[in-house]
């Protein structure tokens, strides 16, 4: 890895002496894999395996396959706990928010619990205002963000429920959407083309989900 070019300037050894590395992807095979508002199965990578050695050429073509077979068992092992695991989180999350008594309370348990149980960096509570014919940010956690950053996001988040805006699609739609990452992509929707650049949208992979009542109603979306 020092000699080689392409590796210059995009690898960093764990070691001062490294020479070889083997790096071997943690792929999931028959995922299910959400692409718009349709699930289909796929390959969902989690991980990658890591292996360095201080000798040239140490990793030989039986090394890898062996490895690769022993990364592919643990990929589904370490996904399997990691599902048992954001499904119990849940669950208590669920317990906590049935002692609350406040809308504002539980939407920021559900703020707290999509953030940490589920691994989301941002997380958007936008409500329907059916007076005002507008679907409105109201509630909004963002890693990395700060207390005017959120309350930019909240000023300039407000859409028409007449529009194509994708908040305003999937509350008529009232189906979860997993959006691609660029503008470029033909969809029955769009985004506001100002909060896409503000906030780097582009670097983020997105879904939204409806929030409907009992009487399938959509009273907002996260």
């Amino acid at each position: 890895v020092t000699a080689a070019d392409e590796w210059r300037g995009c690898h960093e050894s764990f070691w001062p002496d490294t020479r070889s590395v083997l790096a071997i992807p943690l792929v999931v095979p028959n995922a299910e894999v959400r692409e718009r508002a349709d699930a289909r199965e796929g390959t969902k990578t989690i991980g990658v395996l890591s292996f360095e050695s201080p000798r040239p050429d140490a990793f030989t073509r039986t090394f890898e396959n062996l490895l690769l077979s022993l990364a592919q068992h643990a990929a589904v092992g370490i996904d399997k706990l990691e599902l048992e695991e954001r499904v119990e989180r849940l669950r208590e999350v669920e317990r906590r928010i049935g002692q609350i008594d406040t809308f504002k309370d539980t939407a920021e348990a559900v703020l707290e619990a999509v953030r940490s149980s589920l691994g989301y960096d941002v997380v958007n509570i936008s409500l329907v205002d059916l007076e005002a014919g507008q679907i409105k940010t109201e509630y909004f956690d963002g890693a990395g963000l700060s207390d005017e950053d959120a309350s930019e996001f909240k000023l300039m988040a407000a859409h028409s429920l007449a529009s194509d805006d994708i908040q305003a699609y999937v509350v008529r739609e009232a189906r979860a959407e997993v959006p691609p990452r660029t503008l470029e992509e033909e969809t029955p929707y769009a985004f506001d083309a100002k909060i896409f650049a503000r906030f780097g949208h582009h670097n983020l992979v997105r879904v939204f989900v409806p929030m409907r009542l009992p009487d399938n109603r959509v009273v907002g979306t996260i």
